[in-house]
């Protein structure tokens, strides 16, 4: 139990940028169920897209450009001693047919900075990986117990799902990233049946930020754009949801440091996240007005932005399948990988 005092880091190279996520097992452990106990990381850097020909990535490119910058991450999460390193792939680097290569590159670069008593594992994600990780990440920082002061607040409902009812009964996943969102009809630990669909909310995100001032008729406008691209999709999408009692909606927002957050495993009805939805529009205008000469208020705003074109995208399908409860699940794929670190060092 000795390494429970080491550091656990996911490191993830993304299509523009690196993130770590970078959590001590012993706060995973006490404090289980509060996202503020994870550290994150991250390095923006410009990704050209025409290095890539015919869906193979330039290596002269990768090496040049990419790997320095990954250097610098990688020696700062090595300097944290950590006891284990999770690398992944995802974005462009996991789609590109020499991904596997890139992984090697990788692998092999970074050996020089490792230090004895760190181990670290290489892996290109899947789509249907990233939607299992989101999903259990929500097992793993919610609980079936709540206080009754959490009871009392108005839009949960009183029934709590626990482990056992995700194996007995089939539910749908959405996971919601910056450039694309996952739908999953899942049993137990089954994610194969994962549809990808190219809508995030980043654009939404970086434009609003941009503007001077917004009104909810500007935001409406926008979210009227996604929605329409979405239903496209949603329309091809053969999707038997007859027997789907529950919906669990995953990446609502980026983990902010500092803010003090504990998620529940309580659902709430449809027609009262629609309603919640209309409270965060509606006060969008002021929050993006407060954020201009403040660096901090920036960052609560790119997070407030996320977390209401998130609810927007899964109120639509909501009701595109008329899906009677949801829970949200404020954790991501990367604290999934964290808890799944931790289980190894618990149950090596």
């Amino acid at each position: 139990m000795k390494k429970l005092f080491n550091k656990i880091v996911v490191i993830e190279l993304n299509s523009n940028k690196i993130t770590s996520l970078i959590a001590d097992p012993r706060s995973m452990i006490n404090k289980k169920f509060n996202l503020s106990l994870f550290k994150i990381k991250k390095q923006e850097f410009l990704f050209e897209k025409d290095n890539i020909t015919n869906n193979v990535l330039n290596l002269d490119y990768f090496n040049k450009s990419i790997i320095p910058n990954l250097s610098n991450h990688f020696r700062y999460c090595i300097s944290l001693r950590p006891v284990l390193i999770k690398f992944i792939n995802t974005g462009f680097f996991s789609e590109v047919l020499n991904s596997e290569e890139l992984l090697k590159i990788i692998e092999q670069r970074m050996k020089q900075y490792l230090t004895k008593g760190s181990t670290i594992y290489y892996e290109k994600l899947s789509y249907s990986q990233i939607a299992y990780y989101s999903f259990t990440s929500f097992l793993d920082t919610t609980s079936t117990n709540y206080s009754e002061e959490t009871e009392k607040t108005w839009w949960y409902n009183e029934e709590v799902y626990d482990q056992k009812y995700f194996f007995k009964n089939k539910s749908l996943h959405i996971n919601i990233n910056s450039y694309f969102t996952q739908i999953t009809i899942f049993n137990g630990d089954n994610f194969t049946d994962t549809f990808n669909i190219p809508i995030g909310v980043k654009s939404f995100c970086d434009l609003l930020i941009k503007l001077d001032s917004i009104d909810t008729k500007i935001i409406k406008l926008e979210l009227k754009k996604i929605n329409k691209n979405l239903l496209k999709t949603l329309n091809k999408i053969d999707i038997s949801t007859g027997d789907i009692k529950l919906c669990v909606g995953s990446g609502i927002t980026p983990i902010v440091e500092g803010f003090n957050f504990e998620q529940t495993r309580m659902s709430m009805s449809s027609h009262i996240f629609s309603e919640l939805l209309d409270k965060k529009i509606k006060r969008l205008p002021k929050i993006h007005k407060s954020s201009r000469n403040n660096e901090y208020a920036r960052i609560m705003l790119n997070a407030y932005l996320r977390e209401t074109v998130s609810f927007y995208i899964l109120d639509s399908t909501f009701f595109h399948f008329n899906f009677p409860d949801v829970c949200l699940n404020y954790a991501n794929y990367r604290i999934g990988l964290a808890h799944n670190l931790l289980y190894q060092i618990k149950d090596p």
